[in-house]
């Protein structure tokens, strides 16, 4: 079967090596506004050409460098292939990210009936994420319940 679509599962260590800074970085910026000074574009070119009217005082791009690293990292975790990647190993796949479709909207639609102001902006933050995790979890855990049970082929 081809899998065009997937990562080689040889850059999963460089899924874990983006994700886990990335990580590490939003919760320090998200929970105790840290920030990389190197990130930082107050009167710099950028904010003067393309963001003057949008922002104003300091731009540090801190927290976009994290979702960027969670994101990818996530990304290159969940869709690396298998050692052995077969119609079996797609079809749980396929299941698990059927699933994970439904439970990320089934929380987002819980939490737009449930949070409101600038705390739904948080719920946003975390929901961005979610889908990823949900599905990769799922994966994983189809894949070790039908280990246990012997259903491999």
């Amino acid at each position: 079967m081809k899998t065009n679509l997937l990562f080689s599962n040889r850059l999963r260590p460089f899924g874990w090596l983006l994700l886990l800074p990335g990580l590490a970085l939003g919760v320090a910026q998200m929970y105790f506004e840290f920030e990389l000074t190197f990130l930082d574009f107050s009167n710099s070119w950028l904010e003067r050409i393309y963001v003057k009217d949008l922002f104003s005082g300091n731009l540090n791009l801190t927290d976009e460098l994290a979702a960027i690293g969670i994101i990818a990292g996530l990304m290159v975790l969940v869709f690396s292939a298998e050692k052995l990647e077969d119609e079996w190993s797609s079809s749980l796949r396929l299941r698990a990210l059927s699933w994970a479709v439904w439970v990320h909207y089934a929380i987002l639609t819980i939490a737009i009936l449930l949070v409101h102001g600038t705390s739904f902006f948080n719920v946003l933050v975390y929901n961005i994420f979610t889908l990823l995790v949900v599905f990769g979890l799922r994966f994983r855990y189809l894949l070790w319940k039908a280990s246990q049970s012997g259903e491999e082929a």
